[in-house]
């Protein structure tokens, strides 16, 4: 059986030069309980290098503006 944890946020584009903002949906798929993982990431310091990793991984393929993270959750 998959589990999903879902990630959302976006970024804020630049209308000063006609670009929107962008919203995105991340969702990981796995057989492990994701529940565990959502607990692991919000454990001390986990949930900031876990955010950084997403913007990081958002910004560098899909935007060149700054990213939001909005919600983690699982689903």
């Amino acid at each position: 059986m998959k589990h999903k944890l879902v990630v959302e946020g976006g970024d804020s584009g630049d209308m000063s030069v006609g670009i929107g903002s962008m919203r995105f949906k991340m969702t990981i798929e796995s057989d492990v309980d994701m529940k565990q993982v959502y607990d692991d990431i919000h454990y001390e310091d986990n949930e900031k290098v876990f955010i950084k990793d997403v913007k990081d991984f958002v910004g560098g393929w899909l935007t060149d503006f700054k990213v939001y993270v909005e919600s983690i959750k699982v689903g």
